[in-house]
């Protein structure tokens, strides 16, 4: 006959370290996306760096307040960086829009894998459990695992 042989130690922290990579990749993602929306810090077209160039420009104008054309390229620097805002800000939206959809598909995920649980832990009985059923329960918690931290503690006769 078919035999099931794991260690149930080491499916465990599987189990355990699959919900903390899950968030370290969704944490780089989001961070990554931040990034980009910023800017490489010191560059000419990072947030900080327009806004740098617009304190310079700034100055200059306090310099010489009647120069025509150092109004023109205080008012160009100006737009550059109320423009840079807008797009982080429309940027920010959209990654926590992303974010709100990340949560209600994990939420999802994690509804689909506690009933498949509940369904299975229905289907064992007395006797030693199906190790097929055993399977199908294992992939109910590595689907859950995946979207939480969890912790598994058998309660017996396949039962979790």
């Amino acid at each position: 006959g078919v035999q099931r042989l794991l260690d149930s130690y080491v499916q465990k922290q599987l189990w355990q370290e699959t919900g903390g990579a899950g968030f370290a990749n969704i944490q780089s993602s989001y961070v990554d996306r931040l990034n980009t929306l910023y800017g490489v810090p010191g560059s000419t077209t990072s947030l900080t760096g327009q806004f740098n160039t617009f304190k310079q420009k700034l100055a200059v104008l306090q310099a010489s307040p009647a120069s025509i054309a150092v109004r023109s390229d205080v008012i160009s620097s100006a737009k550059l960086l109320a423009n840079k805002i807008g797009l982080i800000s429309d940027g920010i939206k959209d990654i926590r829009q992303a974010a709100e959809d990340g949560l209600s598909d994990a939420v999802s995920v994690a509804n689909t894998a506690l009933a498949d649980l509940a369904k299975i832990n229905a289907k064992f009985g007395a006797q030693q459990p199906d190790p097929s059923l055993l399977d199908q329960r294992d992939r109910a918690i590595r689907s859950l695992s995946e979207v939480m931290d969890i912790k598994v503690t058998e309660v017996g006769n396949g039962r979790v």
